[in-house]
C-alpha cells in the first residue's frame, strides 16, 4: 500500500469513527456536526498516520510496540482541546467496568487507551506469531495449546494488576472518607422539542421551583440542586425571579445550586474584545453556576444586601459551534457558524473557581466544585476540585435536544461524570435538564 493510500486510508477510517462519535450531534445541527467531522477526524488521523511513518522506518514489530506509547501522548496533548471528544471517546467503552479502571486516580484516564491499545498490540502480536508458528509445526493440538497459552498469560498480566488495585483502594479509601449530606437533584423532564418554545424559561422556572417544593416536604434535604440553563436568563437581572427563588430557598431552609447566566460589563470601550464589540456589546456573557443560602436569601431579601458581590462559577469549557464559535474571538465573522444567535449567545470563557460553600441541615459547611456540561470531558475539572479541597463535585448539564432523542449522548456524559468521580475519588451529583441526572460514588 502506498504512502497516499495509508493516509487516505486512515482519514477516511477516522471520518467514520467520528461521525459514530458525533452522529446525534450531526442530526440535529448538521452544518456544525460536519464540520466537527471533518476536522476531527483530520485530528484523529494523526497518530495512524506517524505510526504509518514508523512502520515504514523500524519495522512493523517495532512499531506495533510503539504506538501505545505514541496513541497515549498524543491524546494527554490534546485531552483539553477543541476536538478532543471523538478520540477521548475511545476509552467510554470502558466507564461500565469501573472495577477495571480505578488506576486512573494515579494516571488519569488516558491511562485507559494506553491500556486498551497496548491489550490489542499483544493479540495481534500472538495471532501473528501464531500463524508463523503454524507453518513450521504440524500438531493442531500442539498450535492450539501455543495460543491458549499465549493469551492466557497476556490476560493474566493485562487483567490482574488493576483488579488487584481496585480490591486495594475498595478496602482502603473508605477509611478515608468522613460523613455525608442529601442532595436532591430536580429534572423538569421536558422533551427536546419543549425546550424551545417562547414562554418554555418561565414554565420551567416555576415547574422546577413546585418540583423543588415536593422534593423539601418530603425529604430532608441539604443541597437542592438544578441543572445547567434551569434559569435561561440572567437570574440578578430579573427581580421577580430573585423574589421567587430566593423566597423559596428561605421557604426550604435548604441552599439551591442552580444553573443561570450572568453579565460582567467591561469598565471602558477600550477594553471591549473585537468579538463583543462586534455583536454590539459592552459586556461578557457566561454560562453559570450560582450557590443560593437561606442566608444570603435573608440578608438579600429582609436587609436589603446587594448581590453585586455574589459568587458564581462560569464555565471554562464551552461547547463548540453552541456556547461560541472557535476562531471568531479574532475573526468575529465566524460568529455567524453559531447554532444559536440571540441575546443569550456567544458565551465568554471563564476562570476556575476553587469552590461553593454552604451549611447542611446540621450547620455543618460543606465545599462543593460546580462544573457546567462540557467541563465533564476535561480531567482538569477534577483535578481542581481535589486541589482546591472541594468535599464533592456537582455536575450541571443540559442534554437539551440530545438527551431525550438520542441515549448515547446521555450515556456518553454518564461515562465522563465516572471518570471524573474515580480520577477525583470524589461522589458527583448530576442534574440533567433533559437526559439522566445520576450520582455516582467515589469509585465510579
Amino acid at each position: 500500500m502506498s504512502r497516499g493510500t495509508h493516509l487516505i486510508g486512515a482519514y477516511l477510517f477516522s471520518i467514520i469513527k467520528v461521525f459514530l462519535t458525533l452522529f446525534s450531534f450531526v442530526s440535529v445541527y448538521a452544518l456544525p456536526g460536519l464540520i466537527l467531522i471533518f476536522l476531527g477526524g483530520l485530528i484523529y488521523s494523526i497518530p495512524l498516520w506517524i505510526y504509518h511513518l514508523l512502520q515504514s522506518r523500524i519495522g512493523w514489530d517495532k512499531s506495533l510496540f510503539v504506538l501505545p506509547f505514541l496513541w497515549t501522548a498524543y491524546i494527554t496533548h490534546i485531552s483539553d482541546g477543541l476536538l478532543a471528544l471523538p478520540i477521548l471517546s475511545f476509552s467510554l467503552s470502558q466507564a461500565a467496568l469501573p472495577w477495571l479502571i480505578q488506576y486512573i486516580d494515579i494516571t488519569g484516564n488516558t491511562a485507559i487507551i494506553f491500556w486498551l491499545v497496548l491489550l490489542n498490540v499483544l493479540l495481534t502480536k500472538s495471532i501473528h506469531s501464531w500463524n508463523q508458528h503454524r507453518k513450521t509445526v504440524k500438531s493442531t493440538s500442539y498450535e492450539s495449546v501455543y495460543l491458549a497459552k499465549r493469551v492466557s498469560l497476556i490476560v493474566l498480566c493485562m487483567f490482574l494488576p488493576p483488579l488487584l488495585y481496585a480490591v486495594y483502594t475498595v478496602q482502603v479509601l473508605p477509611q478515608h472518607f468522613t460523613g455525608q449530606i442529601q442532595v436532591g437533584l430536580v429534572q423538569p423532564g421536558f422533551t427536546a422539542d419543549e425546550t424551545s418554545g417562547e414562554d418554555f424559561g418561565t414554565e420551567l422556572f416555576y415547574s422546577q421551583i413546585a418540583l423543588s417544593d415536593s422534593m423539601t416536604t418530603r425529604y430532608e434535604v441539604d443541597l437542592v440542586v438544578w441543572s445547567e440553563s434551569a434559569m435561561p436568563f440572567v437570574l440578578l437581572e430579573s427581580p421577580d425571579a430573585v423574589r421567587a427563588v430566593f423566597g423559596s430557598v428561605l421557604r426550604w431552609g435548604t441552599p439551591m445550586l442552580t444553573g443561570t447566566f450572568d453579565r460582567a460589563f467591561y469598565a471602558s470601550d477600550e477594553e471591549i474584545p473585537n468579538l463583543q464589540r462586534y455583536l454590539g456589546r459592552n459586556y461578557a456573557l457566561y454560562n453559570s453556576a450560582m450557590m443560593i443560602t437561606p442566608q444570603l436569601a435573608w440578608m438579600h431579601l429582609r436587609e436589603n444586601l446587594p448581590l453585586s458581590s455574589v459568587r458564581m462559577y462560569h464555565k471554562t469549557h464551552l461547547m463548540p459551534f453552541t456556547e461560541y464559535v472557535p476562531l471568531s474571538d479574532r475573526f468575529p465573522r465566524f460568529s455567524y457558524a453559531s447554532v444559536f444567535n440571540d441575546e443569550f449567545s456567544h458565551f465568554s470563557k471563564g476562570n476556575a473557581l476553587e469552590y461553593l460553600s454552604f451549611a447542611a441541615r446540621n450547620q455543618v459547611v460543606h465545599r462543593v466544585s460546580p462544573i457546567i456540561c462540557w467541563d465533564l470531558l476535561s480531567a482538569r475539572s477534577s483535578r481542581l476540585a481535589v486541589g482546591t479541597g472541594a468535599q464533592f463535585i456537582a455536575a450541571l448539564t443540559n442534554e437539551s435536544a440530545l438527551g431525550d432523542r438520542f441515549r448515547v449522548t446521555v450515556h456518553q456524559m454518564e461515562s465522563y461524570s465516572r471518570f471524573r468521580s474515580i480520577e477525583s475519588r470524589r461522589s458527583i451529583a448530576k442534574a440533567a435538564l433533559t437526559g439522566y441526572s445520576l450520582f455516582t460514588n467515589p469509585f465510579g
